[in-house]
């Protein structure tokens, strides 16, 4: 480890502007993804591709840098320091580890191997784990076992109140008592009018006798209504645009 330079600013308090370079000590290649630790601070980074880094530290401060096959090498920041910046050649020596010996046998017969071969379970890809996190089955246990956020409790809620008022027994009924708006009637949901739209044969030239009645009553009563509106109150103002 060589110390390069130190700028010649004036100091300002007990922080250092530490940077540096990590290389390897027998050919000088930058050590990439290098760890550098500030000891009991819980603070640290890691060198970039090139084997560069920057951290703040404090004067006294010990600096530890490790990778995966070197020794680790430590520092202590000078607490003589008359400058707030401080630069650094980091050289990490090589560690050689040495695994325990492994010792390859064949399968006894080629029966046990071909049992052995089919019954191996293999990792699953990336493709396959996709799949499974979105399986329909995963994902409603997941539903039930994980609290709702806020946008999805008001959505549940809203889903209730419209099963409750359109899907539900006499749900208009109950949406004009509500609000307090006169009931012109309704209409009943069934598989003719929607077979009807879709063929373009309207419900009212059908062979639907009891949906034909329903839209006759429906039709009486919202005209009995407009009747009663128009005698009521004053006529709807024409829209008028001022520019």
């Amino acid at each position: 480890m060589q110390q390069v330079k130190a700028q010649n600013n004036p100091p300002k308090d007990s922080v250092i502007q530490l940077f540096g370079v990590v290389m390897t000590s027998d050919s000088l290649r930058a050590v990439p993804a290098a760890s550098v630790i500030v000891k009991d601070k819980g603070r640290g980074t890691i060198t970039n591709n090139d084997g560069v880094f920057s951290i703040v530290v404090l004067k006294g401060d010990h600096i530890t840098f490790s990778s995966i096959g070197f020794k680790d090498k430590s520092y202590v920041m000078p607490k003589n320091l008359t400058d707030n910046q401080y630069s650094l050649i980091v050289l990490l020596v090589s560690d050689t580890n040495y695994l325990p010996a492994t010792i390859l046998k064949p399968r006894p017969t080629r029966e046990q191997f071909e049992r052995d071969f089919a019954n191996t379970k293999m990792p699953d890809d990336m493709l396959e784990i996709a799949r499974q996190n979105t399986d329909q089955a995963k994902l409603r246990a997941l539903m039930l076992s994980l609290p709702q956020d806020g946008r999805e409790a008001v959505n549940y809620q809203l889903k209730q109140q419209a099963n409750k008022y359109y899907y539900g027994k006499e749900g208009g009924k109950n949406l004009a008592e509500e609000y307090e708006l006169p009931f012109l009637g309704q209409i009943p949901l069934v598989q003719t009018i929607r077979e009807g739209g879709d063929g373009g044969v309207p419900a009212m030239v059908g062979n639907d006798g009891i949906t034909q009645t329903a839209f006759r009553n429906f039709a009486s009563l919202a005209v009995r209504n407009i009747a009663i509106r128009n005698a009521n109150m004053p006529k709807t103002k024409v829209l008028e645009i001022i520019s």
